[in-house]
């Protein structure tokens, strides 16, 4: 599992905000645990995500899943399936 940090800013540029290696290995995810999707697939855009964004993998994980233990446990199962 690899947690990549997101800036605050929805407009701001990640080549400026996150090293090489880092947009580098994010290039080659295709599996995501996110807060929320949308913006999630807007920020992969940002990156130069290098595959279509339909072909990201996401699972939300917000505060309605963390208040709720089957929904937690469905999305960690899924997280573990994806190991």
């Amino acid at each position: 599992m690899i947690l990549l940090p997101t800036a605050l800013d929805p407009d701001s540029d990640p080549a400026r905000s996150l090293p090489g290696p880092v947009l580098s290995k994010l290039h080659t995810l295709s599996h995501f645990v996110v807060e929320d999707a949308k913006s999630a697939r807007a920020w992969l855009k940002r990156c130069a995500w290098p595959k279509p964004l339909p072909e990201a993998l996401m699972l939300v994980w917000d505060e309605h899943t963390a208040q709720s233990e089957p929904q937690s446990k469905a999305v960690i199962r899924q997280v573990l399936a994806w190991l």
